[in-house]
């Protein structure tokens, strides 16, 4: 082949008619893509209106979520936390009316090991 013959180019245009077709087509799927689930989720919705239960009227207070919640001063938190864990390692009253007592953990296990620990009275046989 001569170089004259080959071109650098395209020699013919697009075919305007197939690719007019090919929108029209692709924009006809859409709209009727776009109808059918527009169908199918009022179906959907209509069908759960059907079958649900009114709310209880209890309903509308609703429970705190359970423990841990969000710490909104988390400072705070930990210095009332080893505050507490501190008083364990101290004596105090817990309740005078009662006579109850706070002592330190060591020294509540000494006590008793020099003690002993609570024994059941043995059982006796009907």
């Amino acid at each position: 082949m001569s170089d004259q013959n080959q071109k650098a180019y395209e020699s013919s245009d697009a075919h305007f008619r197939a690719i007019m077709w090919g929108g029209i087509v692709l924009a006809a799927i859409m709209i009727v893509a776009f109808v059918l689930m527009y169908g199918l989720l009022g179906h959907f919705e209509s069908r759960e209106q059907a079958t649900a239960t009114p709310p209880s009227p209890l309903a509308e207070d609703r429970p705190l979520p359970p423990e841990p919640r969000l710490q909104v001063l988390p400072e705070i938190d930990l210095k009332t936390f080893r505050a507490n864990e501190d008083s364990l390692n101290s004596y105090g009253w817990v309740s005078k009316e009662a006579g109850v007592v706070r002592i330190p953990v060591d020294r509540a296990m000494e006590l008793m090991l020099e003690r002993g620990f609570p024994v059941r009275p043995e059982d006796r046989e009907l």
